[in-house]
């Protein structure tokens, strides 16, 4: 179980939080909850507690929500995955380039 607790802050948009739930079989009420959790990014206990919930029921649902959103993010939407094969040095090279780029791209979408 991620520990959604400790960030005390939202986790992602509401775009992002419906393209997570899609397809997903959750009720009407835990949607809320965690909609509450991580797009506002209120405890997962206080919002247990306000809304009846057991708070173990309403962690498993964040969880399954975040690591999909996790998943569906890795990467930025015009990457690919690709095998590469060279030398050594030049693929250390790239591969310091994407991790860069990378983490460029992730901060940009979170402005």
């Amino acid at each position: 179980m991620a520990n959604i607790d400790a960030y005390d802050a939202p986790l992602m948009n509401g775009k992002e939080f419906e393209a997570a739930i899609k397809d997903r079989r959750f009720s009407d009420d835990n949607k809320a909850a965690a909609r509450t959790v991580l797009c506002e990014g209120r405890n997962v206990a206080a919002v247990a507690n306000e809304l009846g919930i057991q708070r173990q029921q309403l962690h498993r649902v964040v969880d399954a929500i975040y690591k999909a959103h996790l998943e569906a993010n890795q990467f930025p939407p015009d990457w690919i995955t690709a095998t590469v094969v060279g030398p050594v040095e030049e693929i250390s090279k790239f591969k310091e380039r994407m991790q860069e780029q990378l983490r460029k791209s992730r901060a940009k979408a979170r402005r």
